[in-house]
């Protein structure tokens, strides 16, 4: 059965450049969309253990805003953008243009709701043209919770993938507390059509 730690290095480096397109495409998008101009970093794409990511982002009690959204079409699965509160706020204060607003306020999750579609579009983007699969975004959940609580999701749903995860870390400016984090969870199935279709 496919597993993540079963990837060789050149399946590695084609999911990085998906990446790194899905990026650029969701850093153009984010720029129209707030009216200003949005730096990224070179996304850093790696395996990592379920509990090293919650290490890695501050601890499983950490808050953070997180968007979640299905895949469906020729490819299967789901996708999850996690982003620092304060990047969060600092985002839909731009879009609704200093009308006050609290983080778990409806307004605040509609908006952030729009920026996961625009992020989801733009990595599926990417990979439906690399892979030449047909793949759609479900509507996307928005949510501000622990992040134990949303790495608890793909566990229970993916387990059979093993005990690593496509953990893709982008900056979005020079900012600490300008991150976002794209968790990418295609099933078993999935993942054999991506790399067939890119014949590695």
């Amino acid at each position: 059965m496919f597993q993540f730690n079963d990837l060789s290095d050149i399946q590695m480096d084609a999911l990085k450049e998906i990446s790194n397109i899905g990026t650029g495409n969701a850093a153009t998008a984010l720029s129209k969309l707030l009216n200003q101009k949005i730096d990224m970093t070179v996304p850093n794409a790696l395996l990592l253990e379920i509990n090293d990511v919650s290490e890695k982002l501050g601890g499983s009690d950490k808050v953070m805003a997180g968007i979640i959204t299905g895949i469906e079409g020729d490819i299967n699965g789901m996708m999850m953008f996690l982003i620092e509160e304060q990047f969060a706020k600092g985002m839909v204060e731009k879009l609704l243009m200093g009308m006050e607003f609290n983080i778990h306020d409806e307004i605040c999750g509609s908006a952030l709701q729009e920026i996961g579609n625009i992020i989801a579009g733009s990595y599926l983007t990417a990979l439906s043209s690399f892979t030449n699969l047909t793949m759609v975004s479900t509507v996307p959940a928005y949510s501000v919770d622990m992040l134990g609580s949303f790495l608890n999701i793909p566990v229970n749903l993916y387990s059979e993938l093993g005990d690593q995860i496509l953990f893709i870390e982008n900056g979005f400016g020079n900012d600490d507390n300008s991150k976002g984090y794209f968790l990418l969870f295609p099933d078993v199935e999935s993942f054999k059509k991506i790399f067939a279709s890119l014949g590695i």
